[in-house]
């Protein structure tokens, strides 16, 4: 069969009832990179209009997040080996989902929107380490580039969506609604 129509019959076979495991590890790769990609794209909006913070110091908060996801990789790498890399990741979202809402709720106080970040950046490393390879595992070794095409394009659709969704809903709502979005996104990776 030609590659195109060999590429329609790899995605047709997600529908498969033995697939639907992978299906819904993708939705939920979608759900946590939504998560995550709104609260990091439109955090320094919220920060200079909500918090009334400079753009640096906004930058500066916002980089506890990427710190603690530098810091947390490795340790996040050996729990998936110690426990496998489903439960990591679900912890991760749980992890993602609490500091989420509370940064939502707690958000007028700097040090603890930065301590919430950090809890963000823990849970994306516990979702990111070990998710990739759970996903790119889903087909044996001949369907590891489909998986990880797949992977990606998920990760990037929600990339692409999320900042659009958590600003008309900042915009219709109010800046709080930020958290709210993203605590909703990283709920439903939870989930799935």
């Amino acid at each position: 069969a030609p590659p195109l129509s060999r590429r329609a019959r790899d995605v047709r076979s997600l529908n498969d009832p033995r697939r639907r495991g992978a299906l819904v590890l993708l939705l939920g790769v979608f759900a946590s990179y939504f998560a995550y990609s709104a609260a990091e794209a439109q955090f320094s909006s919220f920060a200079t209009e909500f918090l009334g913070a400079t753009p640096g110091s906004a930058g500066f908060t916002l980089a506890a997040a990427s710190l603690a996801y530098v810091a947390w990789a490795l340790p996040a790498g050996w729990l998936a080996k110690r426990f496998g890399e489903l439960r990591v990741m679900i912890a991760g979202a749980a992890i993602g989902t609490v500091g989420l809402a509370l940064a939502g709720l707690f958000v007028l106080d700097p040090r603890l929107l930065a301590a919430f970040l950090v809890m963000l950046g823990m849970a994306w490393a516990m979702l990111m380490v070990p998710g990739y390879p759970l996903v790119a595992n889903q087909g044996g070794r001949t369907r590891i580039g489909f998986y990880t095409g797949l992977y990606y394009l998920f990760g990037a659709a929600a990339s692409v969506v999320s900042p659009a969704v958590a600003g008309g809903a900042m915009d219709l709502i109010g800046d709080r609604a930020l958290f709210g979005v993203a605590a909703a996104g990283m709920g439903v990776a939870l989930a799935l």
